[in-house]
């Protein structure tokens, strides 16, 4: 983990420090969290693309051009200027996109969340509930099961 500075980031890492390969699968729901828990509006998703269609997809879903958001390589947040994900600062060599109208940060979320292809490690079923107690935060319109994609 990298040094964090800022008291509300480090707190929310040290909350969710214990739940597993929340960075293989569970990396959006983690920005998700962090967003509801924090309800901040100086806070936007940044989305990480080495390979795939996933950026492409996404910049399509913005201009309303697919029904659905897409997963990518990784997601992490920027908050009061600086980027993190759930292990502290993160620093992005690959291709970066932010979205940051507040208005569209739950629609993205919960439309890339639960409609897209994520890594199986990490486990909603056993997360979800534990991220609810942790932060005191309702993640009910998150689904537990991913459908095959």
């Amino acid at each position: 983990m990298f040094s964090v500075h800022n008291s509300k980031i480090k707190e929310f890492c040290a909350l969710v420090e214990d739940i597993p390969d929340k960075n293989a699968g569970g990396c959006l729901i983690m920005c998700y969290s962090f967003w509801k828990w924090a309800g901040d509006e100086t806070f936007c998703i940044v989305q990480h693309n080495r390979w795939g269609d996933g950026l492409k997809n996404n910049r399509a879903w913005i201009k309303g051009e697919l029904d659905e958001a897409s997963s990518d390589n990784h997601f992490s947040w920027k908050y009061q200027g600086e980027q993190y994900d759930s292990l502290g600062r993160c620093a992005g060599g690959e291709e970066l996109w932010e979205l940051n109208e507040l208005g569209l940060i739950d629609k993205f979320c919960l439309s890339a969340i639960n409609n897209s292809s994520w890594n199986y490690m990490f486990d909603r079923a056993t997360a979800i509930p534990e991220l609810e107690d942790l932060l005191g935060i309702d993640l009910s319109e998150i689904e537990w099961e991913l459908a095959d994609v």
